[in-house]
């Protein structure tokens, strides 16, 4: 009978050398030899079959364990379990065990074998020291020393059975330690040595020191004395003024690079008019019409041209926000407090905000926010996206309530159809949002799918929101063209007008100047926050940062804008972020021990947001009364859902809280995971959400005068993480868990 053939396929990837310092894990690594570990010294049999079948027969000769079935191990470790006898090559098992290749190649003296098996309850590790040194197949011809490492399948990504090998391999990697090991009398002296040098290890600062050698430029550049005014201004206008003509040039450099910008111009087009209709009806609610819609959607166009051209940061997107909403609210209350003319009032304010936020550019204050750390930042993005969630939720229950308050119940059990009472309406909108919602998010993942070509997916993905929202509309209009849906006032009066300031009485330019303080510290806080969200140096971003010119730049345009009567804008989450994930090729990776998005290109290029921002002035000035008439206000919230779902993305606070709800063995073999223990980790995550509840709880006080103090409360979050968290978690385990970007 011809026998069957079958081909073995074989894959090696290099591994790091596990940092005993770092990893706190190591150390308990090795506390598996002391827990009933089987040490065998002399062994003479030349196949590597027998000395693993008979260290798997002794780890469980100690220690009875029911379920544990040889077969299921021999299956496990070898490709081929049929015929244990032959003395055939092992490669069929070198995808069980860890390697530590130099430029001489693989080192054949030892071997380190590992697997998992469901039916194991605890980990065990067997220890077989060869009599001599003997051929047990290719890659091990001279082979002497052998560790096995069985580890149960539940175990989470830290205690896994790779994980622990890749300890033991890290230090047999060390010909000094693997000598000692083999002149070792018996099996308590290579105990104590593996303890030895791992405690070594630990202590040792040279092995641990990582490649730190990419030299920042902008580190360089910004390290100027803070009493040199216009220094930072100057070198960031320096630093930009090199590109700037790349700037354009990139996005036109390919092909590929055309079509994310028209792509990531149309996405934009869809995500900042929402937000800015969204925020012009919370003005136009708040000001009694007097700021609106309409006002929002010129000032977003004129910033946003504006800033596009003459920003230093050019993936940055400006605009009105919900903590300036709620600024704006409190001037006006205080205009009709006391008597005064909105619209003067509202450009003083304005106009001394800015001269404080130039102020803070001259003098280079910018500088400070070098003491932000990442969990400042993450924490200020959760918060927005849960301002997202909130916002549509809440209009969703208002919308319900709205269309039942007015329905009466007859006596029959049957509801009265009166005036304002539309329950067909109240069904409507939250399918509206959740279904704009889902195919946004669905069509998001198309390049994950396998339908389609390569090509197709990607421009599923780069037009998902736009597709969803038309859809949507789509069918709205077609079956549900008798249900009364929400929209936007729109007015004939001319949207930009001089504010008047020199209609304010001389009494109250104090108050002008109280409330302008405060302000300043909000575009201040806001415009930095999202400026070191892009500028991450994970981002890998090739044309450095401008944080001092993009201050001066923000303060001399909200000048104009206060000065006719426009709301202001300042950068803004999640369209900053969204706006460079759009430009980028995203593919997905394994990193950290977790299948991540990773940004491999980014197009530094102003042709995008400037574009998306052109589209918006015939929409201003032809298309708002056809919003109204076919683009209900429920498309919008689905959007803020899609927005705050997308911005989670990255965010390694919230990677940290879906830890707090995953099973221990489910958890992935991420950095900070294995160099911080896991109580501390846990500790610091509830921390950040403290923080993030004492945000939210300011930052939607029902009290308007509350809620300016939103910025002060993000500054005080800097001390607080430099003064008072240290005090509870190391500085040590804080730089590995919230250290610079």
């Amino acid at each position: 009978m011809a026998s069957r053939s079958k081909l073995a396929i074989f894959e090696e990837a290099r591994e790091d050398l596990k940092c005993f310092r770092q990893e706190v894990r190591c150390l308990k690594d090795i506390e598996y030899l002391d827990e009933e570990a089987v040490i065998e010294l002399g062994v003479e049999s030349r196949n590597l079959e027998e000395i693993l079948v008979g260290l798997f027969d002794s780890m469980f000769a100690l220690r009875s364990q029911v379920g544990i079935d040889k077969r299921e191990f021999l299956e496990k470790i070898f490709a081929d379990s049929s015929n244990l006898g032959e003395n055939k090559k092992i490669g069929q098992t070198l995808r069980n065990r860890i390697q530590i290749t130099d430029s001489q190649g693989v080192d054949e003296r030892w071997t380190v074998v590992y697997c998992s098996m469901p039916s194991l309850r605890r980990t065990r590790i067997g220890v077989a020291r060869l009599s001599t040194e003997v051929p047990l197949g290719p890659s091990l011809e001279q082979c002497q020393f052998i560790v096995l490492i069985l580890a149960p399948t539940h175990e989470k990504g830290t205690k896994c059975a790779q994980e622990i090998g890749k300890t033991y391999a890290s230090l047999l990697s060390c010909p000094n330690t693997f000598e000692r090991l083999l002149k070792a009398v018996d099996g308590d002296k290579i105990k104590e040595i593996f303890n030895e040098v791992a405690k070594n290890r630990q202590e040792s600062v040279v092995l641990c020191v990582k490649d730190n050698g990419k030299e920042n430029d902008d580190e360089e550049e910004d390290n100027y004395s803070w009493f040199i005014p216009f220094k930072g201004i100057v070198n960031d206008a320096r630093r930009k003024a090199k590109h700037y003509i790349s700037d354009f040039t990139d996005g036109y450099a390919d092909a590929r690079s055309f079509r994310k910008v028209i792509s990531t111009a149309v996405f934009l087009v869809f995500t900042i008019l929402p937000t800015s209709i969204a925020y012009g009806m919370l003005n136009d609610e708040n000001t009694k019409g007097m700021i609106n819609v309409q006002k929002v959607i010129i000032g977003q166009w004129i910033g946003g041209l504006f800033f596009g051209l003459v920003g230093g940061q050019q993936l940055l997107i400006l605009s009105t926000t919900a903590p300036l909403s709620i600024y704006i609210h409190v001037i006006y209350n205080m205009a009709q407090s006391n008597g005064l003319d909105f619209f003067s009032l509202y450009a003083w304010v304005g106009v001394w905000s800015q001269i404080f936020l130039a102020i803070f550019a001259i003098f280079n204050v910018a500088n400070l926010m070098k003491f932000t750390k990442r969990s400042t930042e993450e924490i200020f993005g959760l918060f927005i996206a849960f301002a997202l969630t909130y916002k549509a939720l809440a209009a969703v229950i208002k919308t319900y309530n709205y269309s039942y308050r007015n329905c009466g119940i007859g006596h029959n059990g049957t509801m009265g159809m009166e005036d304002g009472c539309s329950p067909e309406s109240a069904l409507l909108f939250p399918l509206m949002v959740f279904g704009t919602l889902w195919i946004g998010l669905t069509l998001d993942s198309a390049r994950k799918s396998h339908y389609l070509t390569g090509l197709i997916r990607d421009l599923v993905s780069d037009y998902a929101l736009p597709i969803a929202v038309i859809i949507m509309a789509i069918v709205a209009k077609i079956f549900f063209f008798n249900v009364e849906k929400e929209s936007f006032n729109v007015y004939d009066e001319i949207d930009i007008a001089w504010a008047g300031p020199e209609k304010l009485p001389f009494w109250a330019q104090g108050m002008a100047v109280g409330l302008g303080f405060p302000l300043s510290l909000l575009f201040y806080m806001d415009q930095l926050l999202v400026t070191n969200t892009v500028d991450n140096k994970q981002n890998n971003l090739k044309k450095g940062s401008s944080m001092h010119w993009d201050l001066l730049v923000v303060s001399v345009l909200n000048v104009c804008l206060s000065l006719l009567s426009l709301p202001w804008m300042h950068g803004a989450l999640p369209s900053a972020y969204l706006h460079f994930k759009a430009l980028a090729d995203v593919e997905h990776r394994v990193h950290n021990g977790v299948m991540s998005e990773i940004m491999v290109k980014v197009r530094e290029t102003r042709l995008a947001v400037l574009l998306a921002h052109l589209l918006m002035i015939p929409i201003y000035f032809y298309l708002i009364p056809y919003f109204t008439a076919f683009v209900p206000t429920s498309l919008f919230h689905g959007l803020f859902l899609f927005m705050a779902i997308s911005s989670l993305t990255g965010n390694e606070m919230w990677q940290r809280v879906m830890l707090l709800f995953t099973e221990q063995r489910s958890y992935p073999a991420i950095d900070y995971l294995r160099r911080v223990p896991q109580r501390i980790v846990h500790t610091f995550t509830l921390i950040e959400i403290l923080q993030l509840v004492v945000l939210i709880v300011v930052g939607f006080y029902p009290l308007s005068y509350v809620e300016m103090v939103f910025p002060v409360i993000i500054a005080l979050f800097i001390p607080f993480r430099h003064f008072l968290l240290p005090l509870i978690i190391s500085k040590e385990h804080l730089e590995v868990l919230d250290s610079e970007h």
